[in-house]
């Protein structure tokens, strides 16, 4: 299962949609200046990407040397569309962190920007970026996600990871599990494993949750708890979904065409969703 495969596809489109989904409906209910006042910063922001997604294609009809200078660059050691991706995603986290929004839409965004960017180099692009996102920020995170874990909060509370796990299995994996199977037409084993991998959110529970903390609305044990779980969930599901796989085949069968995601986040590896 892969990126251009039905199930993988599925995989990133309800991905997708889940990992932005939340970071604006934290951004108006958890916004530090209101409900309507974030939501009007929240639509200021977007109208800002949209200006941003206009860009690109400003410069490839009307600045074509420049649009000819940055291939050319990507091509060399100076690695010019690894540089303006970080340009990219750099300045969406500072304006994101001015206006109080959630850091995980800055990255989202910033992925839809350089699709649009660059589309014809995307794959190479995304080679690249893998490549820094697994050598650099992903063990980082990773290990400052263990940091956050306090194994006492877990002794004092050990009820939370179980509630936890039961209600990511009623919110996320079987929602999606029922949509894949009912109305993308998937078979029962192969919507499982898309609504296991989408239930997968270590990067969205820490974000989130570290919201939610500094809004004083979530203790700072509960949230290791969440964070440990979220952790156990990244291991649980994978495992489950790969035997899934296994036995059933790596084939779909019956499912109808599903439109390629056409948006996938620049940092979404990095962010391990």
């Amino acid at each position: 299962m892969g990126a251009g495969t039905p199930l993988g596809d599925a995989v990133l489109r309800h991905g997708t949609a889940g990992q932005m989904g939340a970071p604006i409906s934290l951004a108006i209910l958890l916004g530090v200046n209101g409900s309507l006042v974030s939501l009007a910063v929240l639509t200021v922001f977007l109208v800002l990407v949209g200006i941003l997604l206009a860009v690109p294609d400003l410069i490839r009809t009307k600045m074509g040397w420049l649009a000819d200078a940055v291939r050319a660059g990507s091509r060399s050691a100076t690695q010019t569309d690894v540089r303006i991706v970080m340009v990219v995603l750099l300045g969406l986290l500072v304006v994101t962190s001015s206006l109080g929004l959630d850091s995980i839409m800055a990255s989202f965004l910033a992925g839809v920007i350089v699709r649009e960017a660059f589309p014809e180099e995307s794959s190479d692009l995304a080679v690249q970026l893998r490549a820094v996102g697994f050598g650099i920020f992903i063990p980082v995170f990773l290990v400052m996600a263990g940091t956050n874990i306090d194994l006492g909060a877990l002794v004092r509370a050990p009820w939370i990871p179980f509630a936890f796990l039961a209600a990511n299995l009623l919110v996320r994996v079987l929602p999606v599990a029922l949509y894949t199977w009912r109305v993308d037409g998937f078979s029962p084993a192969e919507a499982t494993q898309v609504g296991l991998y989408t239930g997968i959110g270590l990067g969205l529970v820490a974000a989130v949750s570290q919201t939610a903390v500094q809004t004083g609305t979530m203790s700072a044990s509960n949230r290791s708890a969440l964070v440990a779980t979220a952790c156990i969930t990244v291991v649980l599901h994978s495992a489950l979904a790969r035997q899934l796989g296994s036995r059933g085949g790596a084939t779909p069968t019956g499912a109808r065409p599903i439109p390629p995601a056409h948006a996938p986040s620049a940092t979404q590896d990095a962010t391990t969703r």
